[in-house]
Formats: C-alpha cells, sequence, structure tokens
C-alpha cells in the first residue's frame, strides 16, 4: 500500500498547480477588496491599497507610519485598537482606526495617510 502520488497532472507539476491556485486565490481576494462607493454628485471608488505599494509609499515618506496615527488617535481618544487599515480613496490614502471606548462604545476614525489630519469619526 505504499503508493505514489503523481508529481504531474495534465503536464503541470503538483508545485505549479499549486502556486496556479493561490495566484487565483489572490486575484480573487484583490477583484473583492476593490468596494464601489456611490457619492453625492459622482462615484467614488475605494481599494484596499497591496502591502508592497503601502511599503513603497512609506519608504519614500508619501505616507505616515501606522504608529504615528495610532498616537494621533490615542491622543484624541484613549481606548482600544479593534482594527486598523488603510484604503484608497481616489488619489488620498486614508487610515480607518477602529477604538472601543473604555465604555464599550465603538468608534471608526479616519485620517489622510499622508499628513495624519483627521478626517471624521463614525459611532456606531
Amino acid at each position: 500500500m505504499n503508493e505514489k502520488l503523481p508529481v504531474s497532472l495534465y503536464g503541470m507539476s503538483v508545485l505549479t498547480m499549486r502556486s496556479g491556485i493561490r495566484m487565483a486565490m489572490l486575484a480573487v481576494l484583490w477583484l473583492s477588496a476593490t468596494v464601489a462607493v456611490a457619492g453625492e454628485s459622482a462615484e467614488v471608488t475605494e481599494t484596499i491599497p497591496g502591502h508592497n505599494e503601502v511599503y513603497r509609499l512609506r519608504q519614500a515618506g508619501e505616507i505616515l507610519p501606522l504608529d504615528r496615527i495610532l498616537r494621533i488617535s490615542r491622543e484624541r481618544f484613549p481606548g482600544e485598537l479593534l482594527e486598523a487599515e488603510i484604503e484608497r480613496e481616489g488619489n488620498r490614502l486614508i487610515y480607518e482606526i477602529a477604538v472601543a471606548g473604555r465604555d464599550g462604545s465603538y468608534h471608526e476614525f479616519r485620517y489622510d495617510a499622508a499628513t495624519g489630519e483627521p478626517l471624521g469619526k463614525e459611532d456606531e
């Protein structure tokens, strides 16, 4: 019962098939990360930039590091960090920070990734 598994299928190695499956899954995730949001007068498209792009922009000094944004957020509203993400809205990158208040309330803060300027707050 010591059977060997095939190392190729239809001329493709198992490693090549696995890489292809991973690439397809990444493509699906990338496409599903794009969300269309309708504005009052025009349509704005939000996308989540890839980690390579964020790293390049951070190294070039075009966006602030996340820890700096988190310090700004903590100064404005102390609480427990629940989530942090970066999104592109048009030509602008936005940090979105979700915080649980000390009273258990939920708040989302938005900051310009290049300047750290507060852009708004949502409460739930």
